[in-house]
Parts: structure tokens; sequence; C-alpha cells
């Protein structure tokens, strides 16, 4: 799952700028979170303690391009990620999910 892509959140106003509670998320950790939010390449995730991070669709086992992530996935609704990659300095994590 790690490709070394490099996820960009969009405008400051999405991201939780604590980069304190944002380095506890080691990459690897599973966590809940809420579906916040759809883009064209993926979707955004809230987690329990306040922090964004961006599923990517290449990051969801199995996949297929095409599918909307809105038709999948609802708005609001309680999914559990992986962390793929956290950048503390940016306040990015990137997720995965099945």
């Amino acid at each position: 799952m790690g490709n070394g892509i490099t996820i960009t959140m969009g405008p400051p106003s999405e991201v939780n700028v604590g980069g304190e509670r944002i380095a506890k998320y080691g990459v690897g950790r599973k966590c809940r979170g809420k579906v916040v939010n759809f883009k064209p390449y993926g979707f955004f995730v809230e987690t329990e303690t306040g922090e964004f991070g961006l599923v990517h669709g290449r990051n969801i086992k199995g996949w297929q391009w095409g599918l909307r992530f809105d038709k999948v996935f609802r708005h609001g609704s309680e999914i559990e990620v992986e962390v793929v990659d956290v950048e503390e300095k940016t306040n990015r994590m990137a997720f995965a999910c099945e």
C-alpha cells in the first residue's frame, strides 16, 4: 500500500494543524473515522480525534476505477482505515481501507 505518492489534502481549513496529535498516527495503525468529503480521486475521513486524512482510490482494496466513491461509501458513515502515510510537517495523513 505504501507506494511513495504524496497526497495533498486541500485548503488549510480542512487540516487539523495539531502536529503533536497527528504524530501519534504511525504507519500501519488502524483507527475509525467518518467519511466527510468526496473527490474524484478518493474521499476524506475524519478520525475519532479530529484529524483528517485522504483515502485515495488506489488505497482501497479491490477498488474498480469508474465506480463513484459516493455510491459505495456514504457521507457520515463510520469506517475502519489504516494509516499508510503521515507527514508531520504538513499535517497530512493518507489512509487505506477495504
